[in-house]
């Protein structure tokens, strides 16, 4: 039989796996002139769902997050907005997730260093980037008993009235004027101009254009400055369409505008010609959620909410940065250990220990510091023994797991915070030890990682450990350059934390 060809493992480009989707659903709109992707035909009978919101929180999701969710089929068919972490799912006592279900994704860009070097004098120096990384929500009909979803009434949302559009209207300062066939707003003078009210076929038809027009009016350059210059057909033009169009959405939601198509289509091909580009519709959305948050905040209503949660925010954020503080004046004791356990045993403690206990709980922290702990011995004093491990299919993954530990540990040892465990092996030369061991950690994790498919898969299930926090060190940092779901080669490095 002939030997079965190895896959390229390639990293995800979530830009265009969004984008991807985006286009898709655009393109078959212009096929059957049907509805675009964020103008659903939301169900009568449970009305317009408002703004996606995370259960457990209650935070708003916003830009990209806010579409994504927002064309949710559950949100379509039940009018509930939230969605939870398959854990959050288990500690609001929702009982968890169903079996089956299927999670979206929800996008983040988070900032990390990498190492750039001088072309003309070598130097390295460490350079802040952005990465967008996704993680996976339920939508609360996902779990098994979510308790029912109650909206707000309008004492709690009185932004959600058919008068709101006549408050925003006033509160923008922004003349209105109606005359004339056509909707558009005229930047030279600061002016929106409408068809007469007669002209639309229902009141939200009549807000919802109004909408559209006070999103570009955000562009204006008093206010937020965005590129007014193209002509009707051009990408400018059409991206400063798909921004307006998509904070007409955001708003929408928020204030209860249904929508409906209309006059989209028209702007589809051009859309789908800005879409080329993979990262322009992130950039509309969050330019769309600038626009919204101006456009909402001429509501003196939802202006007190916007205050006062930022207000509990700052305050929210002022607390955590005391406590950080707090923890950071406390000097760290490394992290030492009498005895560990052997790999298997180890494993398996961790392993009931995370079906019992929500990771980074105190508990779970000290199984993964043990396994660590074990996984350094074990190559320190038993390397034969891991080697025996690799080679078996069922054991595998926990010959990836360790060596990526035993490497995280030695790391550890070598920066102070962690010392060796007793054993055989023990050297009175910490240094020496840590860095005998750190080497062949680094060498057999790439001589796992690279002879087959499945183990380089179990490899990226890694990312889903914070090794970092395992150890005690500060909070969440870089811990693996797993963590992103990609998985470098080996020339890239062990994700091993930087602590």
């Amino acid at each position: 039989m002939a030997e079965t060809e190895k896959k390229q493992w390639t990293p995800r480009d979530l830009y265009q796996e969004v984008t991807d989707q985006i286009v898709a659903q655009l393109e078959l709109a212009a096929q059957q002139k049907g509805a675009i992707p964020w103008r659903k035909p939301w169900r009568p009978d449970v009305g317009e769902p408002s703004a996606p919101f995370n259960g457990n929180s209650g935070h708003k999701y916003r830009g990209i997050n806010s579409f994504l969710l927002g064309v949710h089929p559950k949100v379509v068919e039940t009018g509930d907005p939230r969605f939870v972490s398959f854990d959050q799912a288990k500690e609001k006592g929702w009982g968890g997730i169903k079996k089956g279900e299927k999670a979206v994704h929800v996008v983040f860009a988070k900032k990390v260093g990498i190492d750039e070097a001088n072309a003309e004098t070598g130097e390295v120096k460490e350079k802040q980037v952005f990465c967008l990384r996704s993680y996976p929500v339920f939508h609360a009909s996902q779990c098994v008993s979510p308790p029912p979803y109650v909206a707000p009434t309008l004492a709690e949302a009185p932004w959600r009235t058919p008068e709101a559009v006549e408050a925003i209207v006033a509160g923008s300062g922004i003349e209105v004027r109606h005359a004339g066939d056509k909707a558009y707003y005229a930047p030279s003078q600061d002016v929106v101009v409408m068809p007469p009210r007669v002209a639309f076929g229902s009141m939200e038809g009549y807000a919802e254009t109004l909408l559209h027009e006070l999103g570009h009016a955000t562009g204006a350059a008093s206010r937020l400055g965005r590129d007014f210059s193209g002509r009707f057909g051009s990408k400018s033009r059409a991206r400063e369409e798909l921004t307006a169009e998509l904070c007409s959405c955001f708003v929408g939601r928020e204030i209860g505008v249904s929508t409906s198509l209309e006059n989209q289509v028209a702007y589809i091909q051009d859309w789908l010609e800005v879409l080329k580009d993979k990262k322009a519709f992130f950039r509309a959305c969050g330019e769309a959620q600038a626009a919204a948050d101006m456009v909402l905040g001429w509501h003196p209503g939802y202006a007190a909410k916007m205050n006062a949660d930022k207000a509990s925010d700052a305050e929210r954020e002022a607390g955590y940065e005391a406590r950080k503080a707090d923890r950071d004046a406390v000097p760290k004791a490394p992290v030492s250990f009498d005895r560990v356990p052997d790999i298997d045993t180890a494993y398996r403690q961790m392993e009931q220990c995370a079906a019992e206990h929500r990771r980074s709980t105190p508990v779970w922290e000290a199984s993964r510091r043990i396994l660590m702990a074990a996984s350094y011995a074990a190559m320190r004093d038993s390397p034969g023994a891991l080697e025996e491990m690799a080679s078996d299919p069922d054991r595998q993954h926990i010959a990836v797991q360790a060596t990526s530990d035993a490497v995280a540990y030695a790391k550890a040892v070598q920066g102070g915070r962690a010392l060796p465990p007793p054993g055989p092996g023990k050297l009175e030369d910490v240094s020496a030890e840590a860095a005998a061991v750190l080497a062949e950690a680094e060498r057999r994790y790439h001589a796992i990682t690279t002879t087959e498919p499945r183990q380089r898969k179990a490899t990226a299930n890694l990312g889903n450990l914070d090794v970092s926090a395992a150890l005690g060190d500060a909070a969440r940092q870089e811990a693996v350059a797993l963590a992103a779901a990609s998985e470098p080669s080996a020339e890239a490095g062990v994700p091993a934390p930087r602590m």
